[in-house]
């Protein structure tokens, strides 16, 4: 539909494997903790569609996804953490929604109604080589050893919306003005559930 309907969309796949920085060693209970190498992979999707079937109305959608595992999370990566006091991205979830309909009702008035959606999911498992060992610390070395805190996921969700007139208006008061009258709305949502399935190690 020539000069009616366009869309965009695109898709990407980013894959890595690299080496942490832990640095090999034995600790005082005998158990050697060697070098070892973290994977992360990335899923990420866009698509836009826009219209305008009539002159007067125009109409545009976005949508957006991405997924995001890491076999050790990045940031916690150290020197002194061997693979099994790491903690893995378990699958993070990122999706994004919005639409935006212009409507010119004149030559001097136009209207705009936008909404949007945003939802977050991210969790997070201590490493499975450690989950059934309690943690050590030896404050001599820096080093530490064994299962490394607790599971978590954090849930979060936005949704925004809004309704907007503008309007231009010659000679009034003396000059020329664009007035403007709208209404929005935002509802927030955020969860965090940690959890460990023996407290006693």
């Amino acid at each position: 539909i020539e000069d009616m309907l366009w869309y965009f969309g695109n898709a990407r796949l980013i894959s890595r494997s690299q080496a942490a920085p832990f640095i090999p060693w034995t600790d005082p209970l005998g158990n050697e903790h060697r070098k070892f190498s973290w994977q992360d992979i990335e899923k990420m999707g866009f698509f836009k569609l826009s219209s305008r079937f009539v002159p007067q109305l125009k109409v545009s959608a976005m949508f957006d996804y991405a997924n995001r595992y890491q076999s050790a999370w990045e940031p916690a990566l150290s020197w002194n953490a061997p693979e099994e006091a790491t903690y893995m991205l378990d699958h993070e979830k990122n999706l994004t929604a919005a639409g935006v309909i212009n409507y010119i009702i004149n030559q001097n008035t136009f209207a705009d109604f936008r909404g949007g959606y945003f939802q977050q999911r991210i969790p997070f498992q201590p490493n499975k080589k450690g989950i059934e060992t309690s943690k050590y610390f030896d404050e001599a070395t820096g080093h530490l050893w064994g299962r490394n805190g607790f599971n978590e996921i954090q849930n979060g969700k936005r949704f925004q919306a809004g309704a907007y007139l503008t309007r231009f208006q010659d000679r009034l008061l003396g000059g020329d003005h664009e007035l403007k009258a709208g209404a929005e709305f935002e509802s927030a949502q955020e969860e965090l559930s940690t959890w460990k399935e023996d407290n006693l190690m």
